[in-house]
């Protein structure tokens, strides 16, 4: 093969190497898809869903989207959705949906967000989300270290709609990216309990009614969940009762 050859080979490999890493990484997202299609994913994932209809999607950002759902047996669930190797990829479908907390990345709290879609049975009329640290108290090397209680709480509205994303507070980020310099350690993958390793904290929730008295919330915390290959980091938020607030 002459030099001249051996030119044009590695030229045409950098060429369609810089096109395929365009058209699978780097190239911007497709419009979203139809409901129908929507549908006809869920479906393939979980043939049992039995959806009745989408009620929105949500764009967290322009890859990611939460998708609530109506199922026939008025099941209120929702998918989770990424823009991945050129194409829109459901990552995991639920038949109902009390809260999760999407870490779209993980090691940003900026990125956290709030999702849910409750069954109108359940009568709520507000949310509440907490973010809680526990105390600690630890002795090393003679040196005694105290870690105070930090309760933070957020409430929404739920207004007419059965679902609802948020964007976790700035207050919470702020504390979260706090503690996040005091631990340089890889943050796992599980925020409950082990969001930092040292540090003992976890999102929680209660739901109200329109009494502003403490409502449980039997019919939308009974699912299931189906999974597809994905590396997506999508945390069950615990249910919290007012006996264990301070």
């Amino acid at each position: 093969m002459t030099k001249k050859w051996k030119l044009a080979l590695i030229s045409g490999i950098i060429l369609i190497s810089s096109f395929l890493i365009y058209w699978f990484f780097l190239a911007n997202p497709t419009p979203f898809l139809s409901d129908e299609d929507i549908i006809k994913e869920i479906h393939a994932l979980n043939p049992d869903a039995n959806i009745k209809n989408i009620q929105d999607k949500i764009f967290l950002n322009d890859s990611h989207v939460f998708v609530p759902h109506l199922s026939e047996e008025a099941r209120y669930g929702a998918s989770y959705w990424v823009w991945e190797m050129h194409r829109w990829k459901l990552v995991i479908d639920e038949t109902s949906s009390s809260p999760n907390v999407w870490r779209i990345d993980p090691k940003d709290p900026s990125t956290h967000f709030l999702v849910w879609n409750f069954h109108p049975d359940d009568k709520q009329d507000s949310l509440s989300f907490f973010f809680i640290k526990e105390r600690g108290f630890q002795v090393s090397d003679g040196v005694e270290t105290y870690e105070p209680h930090i309760q933070l709480e957020h409430s929404v509205s739920m207004d007419s709609k059965s679902y609802g994303v948020q964007r976790i507070p700035s207050e919470w980020i702020t504390v979260l990216r706090n503690y996040s310099q005091l631990d340089t350690r890889k943050v796992p993958n599980s925020f409950i309990q082990e969001f930092l390793p040292n540090y003992s904290m976890y999102f929680g929730w209660i739901l109200y009614d329109v009494d502003g008295k403490e409502h449980s919330p039997r019919h939308s915390t009974n699912g299931s969940t189906y999974h597809a290959d994905h590396d997506e980091v999508i945390d069950f938020v615990r249910i919290l009762n007012e006996v264990e607030l301070e």
